[in-house]
């Protein structure tokens, strides 16, 4: 009996869903795995967290914007003669009015 009932219910579902959009095209999306990993460009070159880059005397590391944000975005920070990251600085406080 139960086999009847989820038969006589899941037909008219799989139909209307099979048949509903027949006239419409399906497209296929294809995603690279390289997409979903963060990554710094410079001049149309990828570079993962950690590279260093020398551009016009300055050197950049690739690593995130705001260190307070372990899983925050990836940007080139300049650093210092000791190979010590440069972070902008920040307010200390934020007003509302």
């Amino acid at each position: 009996m139960k086999l009847i009932n989820v038969f006589a219910l899941g037909l008219p579902l799989y139909l209307v869903a099979n048949f509903a959009g027949a006239n419409e095209s399906k497209a296929k999306v294809w995603i690279n795995g390289d997409s979903l990993q963060q990554v710094c460009w410079y001049q149309d070159k990828k570079y993962s967290e950690g590279a260093i880059i020398e551009v016009a005397k300055l050197t950049l590391m690739c690593t995130r914007k705001d260190k307070n944000q372990p899983n925050g975005q990836l940007g080139w920070l300049k650093l210092d003669d000791k190979g010590n990251i440069i972070y902008p600085t920040q307010k200390s406080k934020i007003s509302i009015k």
